[in-house]
């Protein structure tokens, strides 16, 4: 999946990329959307450290977790479609075929 500045977290007090956006997913599809403390809970994901308490201060907390699965969620088949690190294939030219030549006859 390609990554794009865009989609980036933005106004967050610790630092959010790819890998976190992609393990918040993951948590998603294994605990359900809506269930923070099992996502953050869960070892293999490794977000505990990334997510403040619900009554802390700073950026994210569990509701800022929803909003951004929400819009992972929804701008997927953006994420999938676009790619600005593939390069465009070239297309192969084909050599023209050449024209036989007539012989000219000699009268």
């Amino acid at each position: 999946m390609a990554y794009r500045q865009e989609y980036e977290a933005t106004g967050w007090d610790l630092e959010w990329g790819l890998e976190e956006d992609s393990m918040l997913l993951i948590g998603v599809y294994e605990h359900g959307l809506g269930s923070w403390d099992k996502v953050i809970a869960d070892a293999k994901l490794n977000l505990s450290e990334k997510v403040f308490p619900a009554e802390g201060e700073g950026k994210p907390r569990p509701e800022h977790l929803q909003t951004r699965a929400e819009y992972l969620l929804k701008n997927l088949p953006k994420l999938m479609t676009k790619s600005p690190t593939k390069t465009p294939k070239k297309k192969e030219r084909r050599e023209r075929k050449k024209k036989k030549e007539e012989p000219v006859e000699d009268d």
